[in-house]
């Protein structure tokens, strides 16, 4: 989906100007995801699709733009996917498809401060 959507907004639009939109779709969605507070579906999905077109055009852009390549960047790309599966993996000690999703408070450095964003189990 991501792909697809990509390659054609690039072919068919300025790719400087088809990646801007992009960026801001993908920051829009991230907020949205920090400010839910429990699991809403077409939110988590809406996210999903986002993060998979602008994942497509931040690699297009680490290959084509920056010249990095595809060995390299596909190796960057999955240390830091081990990483962040790694970090999330700590604190949880679960693969997180076992359970459902906010399933325990999380603390998100938002501002200098720490905000807890509760879990639909957590109480008030």
């Amino acid at each position: 989906m991501g792909e697809a959507t990509s390659d054609y907004l690039v072919s068919h639009f300025n790719p400087y100007v088809a990646v801007c939109p992009g960026a801001v779709f993908f920051s829009g969605g991230f907020a949205l995801q920090l400010a839910v507070r429990r699991y809403i579906a077409w939110a988590y999905w809406l996210m999903v699709g986002i993060a998979s077109l602008f994942g497509r055009m931040m690699a297009d852009v680490v290959h084509i733009v920056l010249g990095v390549p595809y060995v390299l960047s596909t190796l960057f790309f999955a240390m830091t996917l081990a990483f962040i599966f790694i970090a999330w993996w700590r604190p949880e000690k679960n693969h997180f498809h076992s359970q459902p999703p906010y399933s325990t408070p999380r603390v998100v450095l938002q501002g200098g401060r720490d905000r807890r964003i509760c879990s639909r189990h957590s109480r008030r």
